[in-house]
């Protein structure tokens, strides 16, 4: 065991308590303070623990958690590595390529899910190996080995300015239409929407701050009309019981409670079905048309990626569709 381990250790029973910044913290302060000792084990129980398996598990995702991922994303994480960690037959040190690869072919067998989705199951384990490498509890990483699984990447189709203008056809009252107003000119996700408080709006410079899905917030912009709708509808709730923006309506016990991911998905379900619109449409995509309307409209893609919280502008490029006839006429305006 070296001190990295002890580092681990540690964070991994802090982790439930502790916040992300919290966490960095004491981790900053271990490495400092253990670096001036050097460190030999000593084994005190009568059956020596071997450190592998699910504690493994737990020890990557607390890692995880403190650099900054998502609690839902660390979620995911554990359930895949526990399934993973529950089928090993041998130490992990001991684990060659072919063994992730017969896995996988039989997670497929098992778990009827796309080849995007079961990519997405090989880069969870493969970086939970290539972690074990780093922290130096295995000597070798067979996970370096495993090829990413090709498949292809669906077209993400934004809506269209008519698509859009049709969409608000089906707003049924002035929650819907801040709703369609809010996730479209800030391109937030939806859960950086549900959490938006009331305090963290500026409307005299049109902008909000969000939390994203590692905790991190950041500033968004929004235009005039998503500010006309803010203040008539703050206007129209006439109350001051709820510190978050977008609260639930009615008479039950659940009223003036924050919206969550699954009522404003299906808010904006039920507007896309009273609007008529053929086209799919969910805050996601409303999402991906802001990516692609600022791209279209000139914005840096740097910017974008800023504006969208991606740690990776490949992720941007996914977001921000641009059809060629937009590409040649950008080719011919610049040579």
């Amino acid at each position: 065991m070296n001190s990295d381990n002890i580092v681990d250790n540690v964070v991994l029973k802090c982790s439930a308590r502790l916040s992300q910044p919290d966490l960095q913290f004491v981790k900053n302060v271990l490495v400092g303070e253990l670096s001036k000792y050097k460190i030999t084990i000593e084994e005190t129980s009568i059956i020596p623990y071997d450190g592998k398996y699910q504690r493994m598990v737990d020890l990557y995702v607390a890692s995880r958690y403190m650099e900054g991922l998502a609690k839902k994303t660390c979620n995911l994480y554990r359930l895949r590595l526990t399934d993973f960690v529950n089928h090993l037959t041998k130490p992990p040190e001991d684990y060659k390529p072919m063994d992730i690869s017969e896995y996988l072919a039989n997670f497929s067998t098992t778990h009827p899910v796309s080849k995007s989705t079961l990519n997405g199951v090989r880069g969870i384990i493969c970086t939970f190996f290539h972690w074990l490498s780093a922290k130096d509890y295995i000597d070798k990483d067979p996970a370096r080995a495993i090829t990413p699984i090709k498949y292809k990447r669906a077209r993400r189709k934004p809506l269209t300015d008519d698509e859009l203008v049709q969409l608000k056809t089906g707003c049924r009252d002035t929650r819907d239409n801040l709703i369609i107003s809010m996730l479209y000119e800030t391109g937030c996700r939806v859960g950086e929407i549900c959490g938006v408080k009331i305090s963290d709006i500026d409307l005299e410079r049109k902008t909000m701050v969000v939390t994203d899905k590692g905790d991190k917030t950041r500033r968004v912009y929004f235009q005039a009309e998503t500010g006309y709708w803010i203040k008539k509808y703050l206007q129209e709730r006439g109350d001051d019981c709820s510190e978050y923006l977008l609260i639930k309506q009615g008479k039950n016990k659940i009223k003036n409670a924050p919206l969550t991911t699954v009522t404003i998905n299906q808010v904006v379900k039920d507007i896309k079905t009273n609007a008529n619109l053929k086209a799919k449409c969910t805050p996601h995509v409303l999402r991906h048309t802001y990516a692609t309307d600022l791209l279209k409209h000139g914005a840096d893609v740097t910017n974008i990626q800023k504006l969208l919280s991606h740690a990776n502008i490949a992720t941007t490029m996914i977001y921000a569709n641009v059809d060629m006839s937009n590409v040649e006429a950008d080719y011919r305006k610049h040579i």
